[in-house]
């Protein structure tokens, strides 16, 4: 091989490892999960192999947490995010931290007086992680995928308006991320012209009529939105201002109290939803003059399912299935995907359970 051939080879493969890694679409997917931990927020975002979770719910859910990170095996968290420090938002942290290994944490406060607050600080010392203070304007990657700080802009008196704000891009993609923004620190945002469009909304403060207004609604656009939020709640989360200022917007709303676990998955251009439960005719349908034949297909929610999948055989199996006791750890994967979703991913059902 003459060495004018070679040097053109490696060339060539530079070129192409420099459009790989502007391409998300050949790394894999993002998926956010949507956890439900009832009247509280937990969302953990998977990309390409990395892993960041913002906020764990309420004391109550460290062992949710724990578990739900054991079942999808996260054994790493490159970011652990707590918006702001309400319990209901830093409470679970703990779980994560007993069962994964993180590289860096984050708040949008460095000290409050809580327990839980301190808690979570305690157990980010025990892995020698120090606690950070994430800013306005600062950006991580994950993956493939730009993690983009929009706010707090201003320091509130109200703890809610100091939740730090994310946009997590990937591809054509994005999710805006809002912890318990209120009025006022939409209100900062706009004014700063920090609201950017998105595909799916976490609607901020579960739902409170103090948050999700019209204007930042219209600065946003989502195209789905996802309210966590506690079953039969106190606070009448979602309240019917915000369901009807969402429905005005044509957001096709997900809600944890009714489809329990909601997880989206991209693979930086098409989205999908799987729920872990349906509940039917709740899920918002879009205005007629945007339901394109694709749009129509992805909003569309997929009935719940659990699955065994042997990621070598390229089969998928009921959890039940004495082939699926067999599968090595190395091969082994649950997967909460439909039935539809794994055919598609070429995946086969399993001849003895036939799932």
């Amino acid at each position: 091989m003459t060495s004018w051939l070679k040097r053109s080879m490696v060339r060539c493969g530079l070129l192409l490892l420099m459009w790989a890694a502007s391409c998300p679409l050949l790394f894999g997917d993002i998926v956010v999960h949507f956890i439900d931990v009832g009247q509280a927020d937990a969302i953990l975002v998977e990309c390409d192999g990395e892993n960041m979770l913002v906020d764990g719910g309420n004391g109550a859910d460290s062992s949710l947490i724990y578990a739900y990170l054991k079942r999808h095996r996260i054994r790493r968290i490159k970011y652990l995010v707590n918006s702001h420090p309400h319990e209901d938002h830093v409470g679970g942290l703990p779980g994560a931290l007993n069962y994964a290994t993180v590289e860096r944490g984050f708040s949008s406060y460095r000290h409050y007086d809580s327990d839980a607050f301190q808690d979570y600080v305690d157990y980010l010392s025990m892995q020698d992680v120090e606690l950070e203070v994430l800013e306005a304007g600062a950006s991580l990657s994950l993956g493939g995928a730009t993690v983009r700080v929009l706010g707090p802009l201003v320091r509130d008196s109200e703890v809610n308006n100091n939740s730090l704000v994310l946009h997590v891009e990937y591809g054509s993609v994005s999710f805006l991320l809002t912890g318990d923004l209120e009025r006022d620190g939409e209100d900062s945002l706009l004014d700063a012209g920090m609201v950017p469009d998105c595909t799916v909304l976490k609607v901020a403060h579960h739902g409170s009529r103090d948050s999700s207004g019209y204007r930042f609604l219209r600065s946003a656009l989502p195209e789905y939105a996802v309210i966590s939020v506690g079953r039969d709640n106190s606070y009448g989360h979602p309240t019917e201002e915000v369901l009807g200022r969402l429905e005005d917007a044509e957001a096709a709303v997900f809600r944890t109290d009714w489809h329990g676990h909601v997880v989206a998955r991209s693979d930086g251009t098409e989205l999908s939803f799987s729920v872990e439960r349906n509940a039917a005719g709740t899920v918002a349908e879009t205005a007629a003059g945007k339901q394109a034949a694709g749009r129509e297909a992805r909003t569309s929610v997929p009935a719940p399912a659990s699955y065994i999948l042997n990621t070598s055989s390229k089969k998928f199996h009921l959890p039940t299935c004495s082939a699926a006791k067999r599968i090595k750890d190395a091969n082994r994967k649950d997967a909460d995907y439909s039935r539809q979703h794994l055919l598609d991913q070429d995946y086969e059902p399993c001849g003895i359970c036939r799932p």
